[in-house]
């Protein structure tokens, strides 16, 4: 069973409710080079709030399980917020949002939304993956058609709460190094 490491950060000695940051064993989420930093809480559109990280990489790049578990969901359509997406959930319940799979074929941006553009050949809810395990690609469906590629990357609670996946990520990026 994976257990949370439960860091305590203290942002000023006078803070009487210092913040609690939530660190999962993950396996990095895309393969290859990344470039990333804490957008979580950051203003969107519409008055919502980032609930996520955006790992910006190139289209097409590889996109791992972080996790073993199952996929939950597979949602093949690019238009939304989202756009394609998978719902990975580990034995602990916790919920890995993977959001704006590729839906371009390679080289264009063309929005043709070729299922094995998307993801990797047999991906499917209900299916079991280990951690490490290629589940999709880069790209920038959804509300990211404008933007540069990326995977926006979610982290939940068995409750459904939303957890800043950065210490996470961070920490997943330092074990991939060593």
């Amino acid at each position: 069973m994976i257990g949370a490491l439960v860091v305590s950060t203290v942002l000023a000695a006078c803070d009487p409710d210092p913040p609690t940051v939530t660190v999962r064993p993950l396996v990095f989420p895309v393969v290859g080079r990344v470039s990333y930093t804490d957008t979580f809480g950051a203003p969107r559109s519409g008055g919502r709030s980032h609930e996520g990280q955006d790992l910006m990489a190139s289209k097409g790049q590889t996109i791992v399980a972080v996790a073993d578990g199952t996929i939950t969901s597979v949602r093949y359509s690019p238009t939304g917020l989202s756009g394609n997406m998978i719902t990975l959930t580990d034995a602990d319940g916790w919920r890995y949002y993977y959001i704006h799979i590729n839906n371009d074929r390679p080289g264009t941006d063309d929005g043709a939304n070729i299922y094995e553009q998307a993801f990797v050949d047999g991906v499917r809810a209900g299916q079991r993956v280990r951690a490490g395990e290629p589940i999709a690609y880069v790209g920038d469906s959804g509300n990211a058609e404008t933007t540069a590629p990326h995977l926006h990357f979610e982290m939940h609670r068995p409750d459904g709460s939303t957890v800043n996946a950065f210490a996470s990520l961070q920490a997943a990026n330092k074990r991939a190094r060593t």
